[in-house]
């Protein structure tokens, strides 16, 4: 009988042990999503805990724009998280009592403005939406149902049908938030397109959700994209858009964002994989010897390629001219396939972004089998 007792103390300080273990790791690290109403309005709400450190952010169903609650504190189930904004007028606090998987209080802001909050865990998996026929947002409600949460209920439009380069293509169009992405029909295998389109829908839903995360001290940020280039050819698949946004910080931004796909499988293209101007090794992309071979090999190839294709764009008018023949500039520089051929844009600093993607850096396809890697097998229109 006393082996017994002896066995069930020992389970029970176990079972205690594994509890506290438990509910410290919990309270330590941990994520949640809620959804339910501030005052009338129906808003999500996720919480993240790391250690001793909070952060949350949420957006009224209706918007789905991204409120950030950066000023976050916890003491015992009473929880406090404030923006921490730059202007008094957008200042906003939740204060919430939590007890299990309920979340009440209220929220109020510097107008003296108070509404009742009532929020409770919501489990994403119980929830169907026709956009999980795209990979991505599959792959969302499953690692991070926040963002499920902002884009299953989306209105996404298959539009008109349009030729491009002798191929059919057609749109997604979230015109609420005037988002666009084309979409192969036909002109490739069915495997090659399925991998494309997938990879192009992510992309889609990414710029949308970059959109409704801009925001600003200011208030509302502004972010806009647009199809800058689009190529389709046998053996390439190239993309090219524009974007300039307002996100916050001292002055509005832009750049490009490229995608670049093998036509044969659908996989996406690596620039160091088309081209080699010298028989020295490249290496693998992101190990530590490929950024010097990209700033003491390749950028300095590209300048000396420029300036005997481009003459007089590389060659600065005065002292505070864009300096197109710095190799720095060309370490790593966006590209895309046009009709003309492969097309590098340089990369400046912060303070000399207005020289940034000039459009004229073209490489026509008649000197690109000059300087083409033996090991890529695709022939160039």
């Amino acid at each position: 009988m006393k082996k017994r007792k002896i066995k069930r103390s020992t389970h029970f300080v176990l079972l205690i042990t594994i509890l506290a273990f438990s509910f410290k790791t919990m309270a330590q690290d941990e994520s949640v999503v809620l959804r339910g109403t501030i005052g009338k309005y129906p808003v999500t709400l996720s919480i993240e805990k790391d250690n001793q450190n909070i952060s949350a952010r949420y957006f009224y169903n209706s918007t789905s724009k991204t409120i950030r609650l950066d000023s976050c504190s916890q003491n015992g189930r009473l929880l406090v998280l404030s923006t921490n904004s730059y202007f008094d007028e957008n200042q906003e606090k939740f204060v919430l009592n939590v007890n299990a998987n309920k979340y009440a209080g209220y929220w109020t802001n510097n107008r003296n403005k108070k509404l009742a909050v009532y929020l409770y865990k919501i489990n994403t998996t119980r929830l169907q939406s026709p956009l999980e026929k795209y990979p991505y947002i599959k792959s969302l409600k499953q690692n991070e149902p926040f963002e499920y949460l902002r884009l299953y209920q989306l209105n996404i439009k298959s539009d008109s049908v349009a030729l491009q380069d002798g191929r059919k293509i057609s749109w997604l169009v979230d015109s609420r938030h005037d988002i666009k992405m084309f979409q192969l029909k036909d002109g490739y295998s069915a495997a090659v397109i399925k991998s494309v389109n997938d990879s192009l829908s992510k992309l889609f839903f990414q710029e949308i959700q970059n959109k409704l995360s801009c925001s600003s001290p200011f208030g509302e940020g502004e972010y806009e994209l647009s199809v800058k280039n689009i190529f389709l050819s046998k053996n390439i698949i190239s993309l090219c858009l524009s974007v300039s946004y307002y996100c916050g910080g001292a002055h509005p931004d832009f750049g490009l964002i490229t995608a670049n796909f093998n036509a044969q499988n659908g996989q996406p293209l690596e620039l160091d994989k088309i081209i080699r101007f010298n028989d020295e090794h490249i290496p693998e992309k992101g190990t530590d010897e490929w950024y010097p071979y990209r700033s003491d090999n390749f950028a300095k190839a590209v300048v000396a390629l420029f300036q005997k294709l481009h003459p007089k764009e590389m060659k600065p008018s005065d002292e505070e001219a864009c300096r197109y023949d710095d190799p720095e500039v060309w370490n790593f520089p966006s590209w895309y396939f046009t009709k003309e051929g492969l097309v590098l844009e340089p990369m400046f600093a912060r303070v000399m972004r207005v020289c940034d993607n000039p459009g004229w850096g073209v490489i026509p396809y008649a000197q690109l089998k000059k300087i083409k890697n033996p090991s890529f097998h695709l022939s160039f229109p």
